[in-house]
């Protein structure tokens, strides 16, 4: 198993606060499970599915440059 120490939980916004008080701090996630890249597709597949077959991309994936409504080839 790797350590990717506190990268994606920087990249992702994962912090905490120690159990004593003081400063929020960055988690370290093992491997890629701190952010959901192999999980994404397949949710939005499911959950946002058009009648027409297309899937309804939401407003903060659109933002990174995604179309609304990606179309069938």
């Amino acid at each position: 198993m790797s350590n990717a120490r506190d990268c994606q939980a920087r990249r992702g916004g994962i912090r905490y606060r120690p159990a004593a008080g003081g400063r929020t701090a960055c988690v370290h996630t093992p491997n890629v499970s701190g952010l959901a890249t192999g999980r994404l597709v397949p949710a939005l597949l499911e959950q946002r599915q058009r009648p027409g077959g297309g899937v309804a991309v939401p407003g903060v994936l659109r933002r990174r440059g995604l179309p609304e409504v990606p179309r069938r080839p």
